[in-house]
């Protein structure tokens, strides 16, 4: 099981949460996500590199970000000793951050490092998927990111699109392509 849950309720704020405001209502999360799935992945804050989420890492906020996911990751893993924390962010550079390992809360809050990429402009036809795989913060640049860190990678949301005039839509050569690499 991957649980991408946001790194701070409706009612909260980032800095909320870096002062450890949600710290019991993560460690009940934990103890409930374990209760069914021990070793369930979860994703706090993922996407920290998109701008439209409310837990968007920017420059101003990051230190506000890394210390929430922290403090996320801390009370999680009491609640859940064998649940694995995935820093998650979107392929990439995303608008919010100029670089979201900015973001990393560290290697000792964090288990696995994941990516989400949909089938999204470009398409991922020939050229499009060269250019998802190779761009700065695309599929190589994470999988080389983890393999640094001594983290597994993951791909925890990845699937066809038809967003824009310009995704794949119904596209096999997406999930080809894809489960080639992962190969």
């Amino acid at each position: 099981l991957a649980v991408g849950v946001p790194l701070f309720p409706d009612d909260g704020s980032l800095a909320a949460a870096a002062a450890g405001t949600d710290d019991a209502r993560w460690e009940e999360l934990g103890r409930l996500i374990a209760s069914r799935y021990p070793d369930a992945w979860v994703r706090p804050g993922w996407e920290m590199n998109i701008p439209n989420w409310p837990w968007a890492a920017t420059p101003e906020n990051v230190e506000q970000y890394k210390a929430a996911f922290r403090r996320a990751a801390t009370a999680l893993r009491r609640g859940g000793p064998g649940l694995r924390i995935v820093f998650n962010p979107n392929e990439g550079r995303g608008a919010s951050l100029p670089d979201a390992r900015l973001a990393y809360p560290g290697d000792d809050v964090v288990d696995v490092i994941g990516i989400d990429a949909y089938d999204w402009y470009p398409a991922y036809d020939a050229g499009g998927w060269e250019e998802h795989r190779t761009k700065d913060q695309g599929w190589d640049f994470w999988a080389d990111f983890a393999r640094s860190r001594g983290k597994k990678l993951a791909v925890p949301e990845w699937g066809v699109m038809t967003g824009s005039p310009e995704s794949g839509g119904d596209n096999p050569t997406y999930i080809r392509s894809v489960l080639e690499w992962m190969g």
